[in-house]
């Protein structure tokens, strides 16, 4: 089936509404009229009719558009020009770029006949408000009536004819002539501009990838064990370098589809996090560890001995990923015809998939060894190059090497401030649009490692696979990132 275009299909249902206007006047408005002796009650009340019959004429009429002949028509200019007076002067609203001086009347209408002959002004009336009535001496009374209106069509600074799916809404200052002797008769003088113009905004959506970088700002608080055994130690644990990659969606369809900004969003998405951590160990030592090790001895039956690490300079690294569902509302702070600007306000629930980690430094052990003396295996109390001795694994900078995995918490939760930047890469619709954002993250319950702190030490040995640092040394660890997100979204504009 073959598709309409989008322009003959709004031509069609906004020329359907526009026949069906019926524009009631507010009369509450207005602030200035002449006095009951000037203009008495039953004369008032003709001349309010007078004017709603006018500004629905004019309803009629502001298309310039003929249903007889289907385009605009000499018959049809006629019937917009009758409703003036010989001087009436017009902003020029069917322009995209609305000119500050208003123009004749007649040019007016000359302009939409050889600019827009096919379709005609796609104008509707929103509402007309009678706010003062002024009492000219020269034998008139002129209405002054704001009127908003929404016009669906423009014409470029090119003259090129362009849709505006959900139209340009702004008010108009309409004066009137009524002669005093003739209530029932009005026309045109002026309609002028008085503000600013509101385009009403579209249904926008976008979808697509994204990839963003991050650093985290970590604070830990250390296990009892650590502290009271390792005053002099340092074991600085802090957030790494990190990335996610996924699809996000955003879109503000929950706004009324009158509503003239449509500036709240709804926001979803779909990551993967993958994040890291690092922790450096230094001045790491132990006393002689009270229970005796006992192993083969070296020179035959067995040997007892006192463990101690005489310092260690170790880095362990974890990587967890995390499955991410962002979830949020975004305000568009700006919006303007090929960027706009967001805050974007997320709560990002999440699941630990896995962990993985390496540790690698060196260290340096001793012993007390019974058969000895309970002397330490250093240079001057044993030959250091003696195999027998190899057993004790004694010696220094022993190197370190291992993969320790971190236990995760599963489920884990977010909080995230994201201001956005979107720039459309086309004019096309749809289109491409970059975004580039600051991501800001509070990971609520701290870092996703399941803290499980020891009354032991690790790293005893230099070849034992033990549980992480992070895991066995620290009590928690509060986790927030700043980071940069890059994002190559569809941009699709609906009505």
């Amino acid at each position: 089936m073959k598709r309409i275009p989008l322009y003959i299909f709004l031509f069609v249902v906004v020329a359907s509404t526009l026949r069906a206007q019926n524009i009631k006047l507010n009369t509450s408005t207005i602030v200035r009229s002449p006095s009951a002796s000037v203009l008495p009650q039953d004369k008032r009340l003709e001349l309010y009719a007078t004017v709603e019959k006018l500004i629905n004429e004019y309803a009629e009429a502001a298309t310039l558009y003929d249903p007889v002949q289907k385009k605009v028509s000499g018959e049809s200019v006629r019937k917009f020009q009758e409703l003036f007076i010989p001087t009436a002067t017009v902003v020029k609203d069917y322009m995209e770029k609305i000119p500050v001086e208003p123009v004749n009347y007649r040019d007016y209408a000359s302009g939409i006949f050889n600019l827009m002959s096919q379709k005609g002004l796609q104008v509707k009336v929103l509402n007309a408000s009678l706010v003062e009535i002024i009492d000219d001496p020269n034998g008139y009374f002129v209405p002054v009536v704001k009127i908003n209106k929404q016009i669906f069509n423009y014409v470029t600074s090119t003259g090129e004819v362009k849709i505006s799916s959900s139209g340009r809404s702004f008010e108009q200052e309409f004066r009137l002539d009524i002669n005093k002797s003739n209530l029932g008769r009005a026309r045109i003088a002026k309609i002028q501009r008085t503000g600013k113009i509101d385009l009403v905004d579209d249904y926008v959506r976008y979808f697509g990838p994204s990839l963003g970088v991050h650093y985290g700002i970590s604070s830990a608080t250390y296990s009892p064990f650590w502290e009271t055994s390792h005053p002099d130690a340092t074991f600085d644990a802090k957030g790494d370098l990190s990335f996610s990659l996924g699809i996000d969606f955003m879109g503000n369809k929950i706004a009324k589809a009158d509503a003239v900004h449509k500036n709240f969003f709804l926001s979803a998405g779909l990551h993967f996090s993958y994040n890291r951590f690092a922790g450096k160990l230094s001045d790491f030592t132990t006393a002689p560890d009270p229970n005796a090790v006992t192993l083969p001895g070296t020179t035959g039956g067995t040997a007892s001995y006192s463990r101690v690490i005489n310092s260690v300079i170790a880095t362990e690294k974890q990587s967890i990923g995390v499955v991410e569902l962002p979830l949020g509302v975004a305000f568009r702070l700006m919006n303007g015809r090929k960027s706009s600007f967001f805050i974007n306000g997320r709560l990002i629930p999440g699941f630990a998939l896995f962990s993985s980690g390496n540790l690698t430094g060196t260290a340096s052990y001793d012993a007390l060894l019974e058969e000895c003396n309970w002397r330490y295996l250093r240079p001057g109390s044993h030959n250091p190059d003696d195999p027998d001795f190899d057993i004790f694994q004694a010696g220094d900078n022993y190197p370190l090497d291992r993969s320790p995995k971190a236990a995760t918490t599963g489920f884990v939760f977010s909080a995230q401030l994201s201001p956005q930047f979107f720039i459309d890469l086309s004019d096309n619709d749809p289109t491409w649009t970059l975004g580039i954002g600051v991501d800001l993250t509070y990971r609520l319950g701290g870092a996703p490692i399941d803290f499980n702190p020891g009354d032991d030490d690790l790293l005893k040995y230099p070849s034992l696979d033990e549980p992480s640092l992070f895991e066995h040394y620290l009590n928690d660890m509060s986790l927030m990132s700043a980071g940069l997100r890059i994002s190559l979204l569809h941009k699709l504009t609906k009505k």
